[in-house]
């Protein structure tokens, strides 16, 4: 054992910020209550009763202040995110090394140990102007959470690695192997990675191959999400014209739902790898192929398991009494479904593609350096689940949920880019000149679908049951309004033009300690219009904006 080395360091940061924004289109329901199952009327400690005397209300003893109401369709919301951050970290590494022979070997062996949270009270509102609701999802609402109720994410490593170095005449093979083992939470993944390079022509051209497994770690969004909060009106009074104020009424239920996943799994990606590096004279070509594959990709999506059905029941006015609140009789009652994202691994994709760089070294006569790099790249991504259809059944509450294909569709995309970059001294007065132009040759994109016009499967709006759907029933009005319209330009292929932006960098020493640097990025500001073939007569505004910065760096 040659050495040891460890390593142990923390960090604690406060840290506060805020938002306050006008909220448009505000208008929508909301309780105050954190409790699930709770119904609370629009006055504190106020109780309902039906005709009967059965009490409607069920107020929770820790919330007997709160009250549910409509928020305004237009206020000023601000929150605070008041943080205390907490970050630990310890490593310990051993290194093994010996020589037999030609060979040299050397071992590394470690152990690597983090934990990261939050001490804060987290996301802090008046509770009578909330953030802005999740329009995605009907009848959600927000709900405040404090950072030190979210557990800490502790992640553990283990790992060695083999590398051997076998030198014969001019040549000389490296191999590296190694294995890690990491666990965050209760999710755990095994990895490896294998690396080797031959120089197949001493000092000319040295061939290299790889290829490995890499597990992505969750964050606390997927280890601990936030719970899924829903508030239902069941009777509803409030800003009526004709009901003096003291008689108004509002009744809301409260349903919360568990959003965690606990057949989350941690995300690995499989990479392979081939390429050769080339050398002559001054000059360095290299190039690499790859592949890339993900299978089991994080995303915060639906499944069967997120729709919910509810019985929800609405009231009407039965015994009213001139300056009380009605007492309440019963109206209708309907089957209603409700949906909201847990953290699943759905996502799959593959990248894959040749990249290059070439050094063609410095010419003294022009005392410039040139550099070229570039790549090619085609990438494809997909939800290998579910999608669903949650079109409103007309007039009517209930409804089915439509289910389509698994990966009914895909995002397709294809990239050629290089970069010629020169780079030019001026001793006589200590100058350094970059100057570099990126060229996008090809820049594509598009999405493929399977069948998306038609369901494999619906969700029943009268027991929650997965059941097959027979494609005869399309027209049929229980199902109908479950179908839209598709658009028939959805697989047209953007294709967007050629496009460059020229980078102007310059740099100074002035004297051993300083350096001075200007730098223009999109020197020219080519910001050229693209029309979206999808939707023609809107246009993308293509390339970063130009920017420049002085730059002044002292070394003590």
């Amino acid at each position: 054992m040659n050495n040891v080395k460890y390593t142990l360091s923390g960090s604690y940061a406060n840290k506060h910020s805020f938002q306050e924004e006008l909220l448009g289109n505000a208008f929508a329901a909301y309780s105050m209550s954190a409790t699930d199952g709770a119904i609370l009327s629009n006055r504190p400690y106020q109780r309902v009763y039906d005709i009967n005397g059965v009490e409607l209300t069920n107020i929770p003893s820790n919330e007997t202040s709160y009250y549910a109401t409509y928020l305004p369709n237009e206020y000023f919301s601000r929150y605070d995110i008041y943080g205390k951050e907490v970050n630990i970290f310890a490593n310990v590494k051993a290194n093994l090394t010996k020589t037999i022979g030609g060979v040299f070997n050397k071992i590394i062996i470690g152990a690597d140990f983090k934990s990261d949270g939050n001490l804060g009270d987290g996301k802090v509102y008046d509770l009578k102007r909330p953030p802005y609701r999740n329009v995605s999802s009907e009848n959600s609402s927000p709900r405040p959470r404090k950072f030190s109720d979210i557990p800490f994410v502790n992640q553990l490593s283990l790992y060695a690695e083999e590398n051997l170095l076998y030198s014969f005449g001019e040549r000389e093979l490296s191999l590296q192997v190694g294995g890690r083992y990491d666990m965050v939470a209760d999710k755990s993944a095994l990895t490896y990675r294998l690396n080797g390079s031959f120089d197949l022509i001493p000092r000319y051209l040295t061939l290299r191959a790889g290829h490995g497994l890499l597990a992505k770690a969750p964050t606390a969004l997927y280890l601990y999400p936030e719970n899924a909060y829903f508030d239902f009106v069941h009777y509803n009074t409030l800003g009526s014209s004709t009901i003096p104020e003291s008689e108004q009424l509002l009744l809301a239920s409260t349903r919360i739902f568990n959003t965690e996943n606990k057949d989350l799994e941690m995300a690995i990606n499989t990479k392979s790898e081939v390429g050769f590096d080339f050398k002559i004279k001054k000059m360095r070509f290299s190039f690499t192929g790859f592949y890339e594959k993900m299978n089991n990709g994080y995303n915060l999506g639906s499944d069967f398991s997120t729709f919910k059905l509810i019985e929800y029941t609405q009231y009407k006015a039965g015994i009213t009494q001139p300056g009380h609140t009605p007492k309440l009789d019963f109206k209708s009652k309907n089957n209603i479904f409700v949906n909201y994202a847990k953290p699943m691994n759905n996502i799959e994709s593959v990248n894959k593609g040749v990249e290059m760089a070439i050094d063609l070294g410095r010419f003294e006569e022009l005392r410039t350096s040139f550099y070229i790099n570039g790549a090619y790249t085609r990438s494809s991504s997909w939800n290998n689940g579910h999608s669903f259809s949650s079109k409103k059944n007309l007039n009517s509450l209930e409804k089915n949920i439509g289910v389509y294909e698994k990966a009914v569709s895909k995002e397709e995309d294809e990239r050629l880019t290089t970069t010629f970059r020169a780079t030019h001294n001026i001793p006589s007065i200590g100058f350094v000149l970059t100057l570099s132009a990126e060229v996008k040759w090809i820049n594509k994109y598009w999405s493929t679908y399977g069948n998306d016009t038609m369901f494999v499967s619906y969700i029943s709006r009268e027991n929650g049951q997965v059941l097959p759907f027979d494609p005869s029933k399309k027209d049929d009005p229980e199902f109908s309004y479950m179908f839209d319209s598709k658009n028939p330009r959805r697989y047209i292929v953007e294709s967007v033009f050629p496009t460059v932006i020229f980078n102007f960098h310059l740099s100074k020493e002035i004297g051993k300690n300083m350096r001075a640097s200007f730098y223009a990025n999109n020197m020219f500001n080519c910001r050229p219009l693209y029309e979206n073939k999808m939707s023609p007569g809107s246009f993308t505004r293509l390339n970063i904006p130009m920017y420049f910065g002085f730059e002044l760096s002292v070394k003590l």
